[in-house]
This record gives structure tokens, sequence and C-alpha cells, in this order.
């Protein structure tokens, strides 16, 4: 929540705001972190198990010349402040 007071005093590693509905001001929550490694270990596990299948209909060509493209105003800025901090959430 990068425009809300108290974002700034994360710690990371599961620490998060949360907003719940009606609410205004968000609340200091903490999750499970799960480390890279973790996430790579399991991301592998599961590939291990089965081949991909895909909807070729799904897939996205290069050759149609479809790019993603972002229409975001603060893209750039967020950007910067993850590069600047070397930590993003």
């Amino acid at each position: 929540i990068l425009d809300m007071g108290g974002a700034e005093k994360l710690l990371g590693r599961g620490d998060m705001l949360f907003l719940p509905m009606g609410a205004s001001k968000p609340i200091r929550v903490q999750g499970a972190f799960v480390s890279d490694e973790e996430v790579e270990e399991v991301v592998d596990f599961v590939i291990s198990q089965q081949k991909a299948q895909y909807y070729e209909e799904m897939m996205v060509s290069e050759e149609n010349g479809e790019s993603e493209e972002f229409d975001d105003e603060l893209y750039d800025e967020a950007v910067r402040l993850v590069v600047e901090m070397q930590s993003a959430s």
C-alpha cells in the first residue's frame, strides 16, 4: 500500500498492511513468509508431476505483434523505488 501511512514501517518477510472492507485504516498483519528458494522447490515439484497442457488458442505468439504495455502513471516511480530500496513485497 504505497499511499497509506505505515507502509514505510513494514519489515517485509510476511509483514503487511490489510485494509478490511469498510475500514478507514489498514491494520498490520503477519502472513506466512515463503523464501524464493522454497517457492522454486514447490514449482519444480509441481512441474515434475505432469507435462503442462496448454490451450493453443490462449497462447500469445510473437508473430501477431501483441505486446504487454503498462498504462499506470505510478509504474515508473514504483520501479525506481524498488530499485532504490532493493526490496519489494
